[in-house]
């Protein structure tokens, strides 16, 4: 359960350091900019099945289903879950945990979107699309901004880690 790791996980963020500041935005209000400063990143993985014949054509419609997400901060803790509500409550638990924004990097937010927006109530300002379904960011809960590293690089996963030296037992092998 990636609840009983939560600690550790948080434990490991706050002892990263917090950059930004609060600013005055005009108007009496203020612009909190504070994030802290540790990479974190979250996948999941999707299994397509056959729903059944459509329209007797004799082709299957297939949907497809999360199988399990995986969230890694630093490169040092990983944890996994299998349903999408222990997604949000681990999420949700998460933030109520932190004092500042954590960035999570996605790669291909849109199509983790696809997924997550069916369970989540987003607010319209939680959202920054660049075209009709690719968010480049969206936030959840008070401190949780997930953003697209796929749009932010503008490269493939595979690019990225030739580009950024990532060492080979980091990487992808298939």
């Amino acid at each position: 359960n990636a609840l009983n790791r939560i600690w550790d996980i948080v434990s490991l963020i706050k002892n990263s350091e917090v950059v930004g500041s609060i600013t005055d935005s005009g108007k009496g209000r203020k612009r909190d900019t504070r994030v802290y400063n540790c990479v974190s990143a979250f996948d999941i993985e999707v299994s397509k099945i056959p729903t059944g014949d459509t329209l007797g054509t004799g082709e299957a419609e297939y949907r497809s289903i999360m199988y399990i997400w995986q969230f890694s901060v630093e490169g040092e803790i990983t944890v996994y879950g299998r349903t999408w509500a222990e997604f949000l409550e681990f999420f949700e638990t998460l933030d109520s945990l932190l004092d500042y924004k954590l960035v999570v990097y996605v790669h291909n937010l849109s199509y983790e979107f696809s997924f997550i927006h069916g369970i989540y109530p987003f607010k319209n300002e939680d959202i920054f699309f660049i075209n009709v379904r690719k968010p480049l960011y969206f936030k959840m809960f008070n401190h949780l901004e997930f953003r697209c590293s796929y749009r932010l690089f503008n490269m493939n996963l595979q690019k990225v880690m030739e580009v950024e030296e990532v060492p080979e037992q980091y990487q992808k092998t298939e």
